[in-house]
């Protein structure tokens, strides 16, 4: 998604946003409405890791929306990927787990592989970032301040506010 969503821009071709549109708006089927995470047969354990593959595309997919004007379908996807954020944030060793932890200071921040596992690699932690990133670049590019906006903070759990 993410692909088509640069190509689209690059060559000014309703077919590549189209197409992500389309991958989009199935992707949103697989999501659950109360955790944000994404079920589906991609990862046995699920909602888990690949939540953030799915969050990825969709943060490119809000972007385009905006560029094309759809202002339902980028609320849409927006709404989806700030779900999508929460679940992975729940998903992640946060400092509060570092009593639990041998070495926490290399452990805090890692995206486990689900709900019932501590397993973590590099690559889960790779997508977390790459989905926060989707909207992070979008924000700055346009000029928004990066320092954030407290009156527009919005609370995802007791150590984490997003900002929007």
């Amino acid at each position: 998604m993410q692909a088509f969503s640069v190509w689209s821009r690059v060559q000014r071709n309703s077919e590549f946003s189209d197409l992500v549109f389309e991958i989009g708006d199935w992707l949103l089927q697989w999501q659950q409405e109360k955790s944000g995470g994404f079920i589906n047969h991609h990862q046995a354990d699920t909602p888990g890791y690949t939540t953030a593959l799915y969050v990825e595309g969709v943060g490119a997919a809000v972007h385009l929306a905006e560029l094309s004007g759809d202002d339902a379908r980028r609320q849409q996807y927006l709404d989806a990927w700030l779900r999508g954020l929460r679940f992975l944030n729940r998903i992640t060793i946060q400092p509060g787990h570092s009593a639990v932890l041998p070495n926490s200071d290399f452990a805090v921040g890692g995206l486990r592989m689900g709900l019932n596992s501590s397993f973590v690699r590099v690559d889960f932690v790779q997508h977390g970032l790459s989905a926060v990133l989707e909207i992070y670049e979008q924000i700055t590019a346009a000029g928004v301040s990066r320092k954030p906006n407290l009156k527009e903070l919005e609370i995802i759990s007791d150590n984490t506010q997003a900002v929007l």
